[in-house]
């Protein structure tokens, strides 16, 4: 993305002229404190909010020049982890699972279910599969949420603080997951988070959004070691960065 700027009803803008480029195949992580808009960044990287100016190209194409046909055809090649989850209530784990690859793939029933039970297998969870939503725990439903995220194998993946309002061996056992899965499908990945322990163990490259713009830090030791008084200030939890 280049030159990025969102603001909303004329509003002062919330991100102001952010540049970010993520390699085919890498995990970049974006950190930052509440309210920096960390999840109005990666829901315009992932083209669900327009930019109020500047440009989102994935792989090459600009997603807000495209075509609707053609759109669709690029989010096809793209997931998403909501914070939230976003499964259905109505739907049990399998049918969560199964509801993408119905609307959009071409596979057979008998297909659908292979691979539905191939990534229940995967996220430890083959027995929760006629199970709600409510039914289980909210490790056991992020667990759903990455799988749903991933059973159409995207080549590209968003995940929206993956570990928020989990405990701390839940939310490394989340990230575990996620890095496994990611390898397997060689994914490249955009995430947010507020857990620098959780950015440390996914990143190949992050980045701290504050003050409107985005500080492309490095990787682990760059960004432990970066001269940004705010990285410091943020990553040692000295100050809460507005």
């Amino acid at each position: 993305m280049s030159q990025l700027t969102v603001s909303f009803d004329n509003q002062k803008p919330l991100l102001c002229d952010v540049n970010l480029k993520v390699g085919k195949g890498e995990t970049f992580v974006i950190v930052g404190p509440s309210g920096a808009g960390k999840s109005v960044l990666i829901k315009t990287i992932a083209g669900l909010v327009r930019p109020s100016s500047g440009k989102v190209l994935i792989g090459g194409e600009e997603i807000h020049r495209l075509s609707k046909s053609d759109q669709e055809k690029l989010f096809r090649r793209m997931g998403m982890v909501f914070q939230k989850n976003a499964l259905f209530d109505s739907f049990t784990v399998f049918e969560n699972l199964a509801f993408p690859l119905r609307e959009s793939s071409d596979l057979s029933d008998s297909e659908i279910q292979d691979r539905v039970n191939w990534f229940l297998e995967a996220v430890g969870l083959p027995h929760a599969a006629q199970k709600f939503p409510d039914e289980i725990s909210g490790g056991m439903q992020k667990r759903v949420g990455v799988a749903r995220a991933l059973i159409l194998k995207p080549e590209i993946i968003f995940y929206d603080d993956p570990t928020a309002g989990l405990d701390p061996i839940t939310s490394r056992l989340i990230i575990d997951l996620i890095i496994r899965l990611n390898k397997e499908f060689k994914t490249t990945v955009v995430s947010i988070t507020n857990d620098m322990n959780r950015a440390y163990q996914m990143a190949d490259r992050m980045g701290l959004l504050t003050d409107r713009e985005l500080i492309v830090t490095g990787g682990v030791a760059e960004t432990q070691k970066h001269s940004d008084r705010r990285v410091q200030a943020f990553i040692r939890g000295e100050v809460r960065i507005a």
